[in-house]
């Protein structure tokens, strides 16, 4: 095992998800699933993958919508327990009530349950070592090339490729964009305030830039989505799609991969695939498409229904939804309260 591989992880669940309702109104936002199986279920399966052997997961927002999950899946060697708090402590105060699980005296592994990456954890514990033996560095950043459309708080990374400041605090430097994905100290831990909300960004990386100090970063080359938005959700699946690796490793449980001009994925028992066009889409499971029918660069969930000559781009339709014949959908959000006779509501992807 890589010298300070964290055996332990937070995976953080709490949140309230309200930048993604209409979806998270009734479930949290981590049990949304992402080519077929939750978004939770994802970020164990990197874990346990990798060697973790301990997990806390905290709920909030729908819990029973997580716990469901956690009580459906087994994982040999790693341990999962569930941290409820019934108010919503932040990620580090999260932390901090979970801690009767974790060692406070070895590193801790903590990333989102929203979003996901391919990142080599083996690869951030030595980043870590580096960072701490070198610099004192509390805690290290998995960090990547910044895009200049993204509209999240840039970090800052000096010459060396240390974080050296945060959104508008420390120093300026090379921006770039934290994932998500941290590697905590017990130095770092013992810094959490010891109650109430708090973040580990907020209380605990800043002050400590404010002191002239440094925190490590790892720059990670792989794949990194985040399902933040109803438009991000559909931009995650469709960035999937293009990564043979991760469809491979996925259980037929969750659907079969179509090869053709552009991949598409497709869930357990869906009909009329031969006589629909399906080009760079996700189906869920039990979707029936009609002759005819079009479907293009969209997510169309459960037990979805396209009508003969409908023609499906760009857009997320959602559980038990019905498209009429001939219908256009474009850049769209469809879905349905569920309640009997209530009307298709439709809204722009955003």
């Amino acid at each position: 095992m890589t010298p300070g591989f964290p055996r332990q992880a937070m995976v953080l669940a709490a949140g309230e998800g309200l930048r993604m309702r209409p979806f998270t109104e009734t479930r949290a936002k981590p049990s949304l699933p992402l080519m077929n199986r939750p978004l939770l279920s994802h970020a164990l399966d990197l874990l346990a993958r990798q060697g973790v052997e301990k997990v806390v997961v905290n709920l909030h927002h729908r819990p029973e919508s997580l716990r469901a999950i956690l009580e459906s899946e087994a994982y040999p060697r790693m341990s999962v327990a569930a941290s409820f708090e019934p108010a919503i402590l932040g990620t580090a105060g999260g932390i901090r009530a979970a801690m009767k699980h974790f060692d406070p005296d070895a590193p801790l592994l903590v990333l989102n349950a929203d979003s996901l990456c391919n990142l080599d954890i083996a690869a951030l514990a030595s980043a870590h070592v580096e960072a701490a033996a070198r610099h004192r560095a509390p805690a290290t950043l998995a960090v990547k090339d910044r895009d200049p459309s993204e509209a999240y708080s840039p970090v800052h990374l000096d010459a060396s490729g240390r974080v050296a400041g945060i959104g508008d605090a420390g120093e300026r430097g090379i921006p770039a964009t934290f994932i998500g994905v941290h590697l905590l100290s017990p130095e770092a831990l013992a810094r959490i305030p010891g109650s109430g909300s708090s973040d580990t960004v907020r209380d605990i990386y800043i002050p400590w830039l404010r002191e002239g100090r440094l925190l490590g970063a790892f720059a990670h080359r792989g794949w990194w989505i985040e399902a933040g938005t109803p438009a991000l959700y559909l931009r995650a699946h469709l960035r999937l799609l293009r990564d043979g690796a991760f469809l491979a490793a996925l259980s037929p449980a969750c659907g079969a991969i179509l090869a053709g001009a552009s991949v598409s994925f497709v869930g357990t028992d869906c009909d009329g695939l031969a006589g629909a066009s399906l080009a760079g889409s996700v189906l869920g499971p039990g979707c029936r498409l009609a002759e005819g029918s079009l479907i293009a660069r969209s997510l169309l969930a459960q037990g979805v229904r396209v009508g003969k000559g409908a023609r499906v781009e760009d857009s997320v339709i959602w559980d038990g939804v019905a498209v009429p014949d001939g219908e256009a959908v474009k850049s769209s959000l469809l879905m349905s309260s569920g309640k009997p006779g209530t009307a298709i509501q439709r809204t722009a992807l955003s």
